[in-house]
């Protein structure tokens, strides 16, 4: 991690090798969408959950009119050797049915 960056690691410190994703959310719908994503990352072989780093500021929540996009940047402590095999999982509380699991190299 770096001096502009904040992580939900309380034992994280400068120099944590950390990589981001960029997610890009889009609403093809023709009503306002409104996401409560919970996005988890975890590192393989053992599925450990990497700890968010945050560059920018943190959104609970996105609010998408119709037609509109947005990126999404999520962060997190991982080192190289462990980005060969993650897991990126999204929830929805909001609407279960939204979950999604992507597997593969990040970074």
């Amino acid at each position: 991690i770096g001096p502009n960056t904040a992580s939900e690691d309380q034992t994280a410190k400068e120099g944590d090798p950390y990589v981001i994703v960029t997610l890009v959310w889009a609403n093809t719908s023709t009503s306002e969408v409104e996401l409560t994503p919970l996005i988890t990352v975890r590192s393989s072989p053992d599925g450990t959950e990497a700890p968010r780093v945050y560059v920018d500021e943190a959104r609970d929540s996105l609010i998408l009119e119709p037609g509109e996009a947005t990126e999404y940047d999520v962060g997190v402590i991982m080192p190289a050797e462990r980005r060969k095999a993650a897991t990126l999982e999204i929830a929805d509380p909001v609407d279960p049915s939204r979950a999604v699991t992507f597997t593969g190299a990040i970074g």
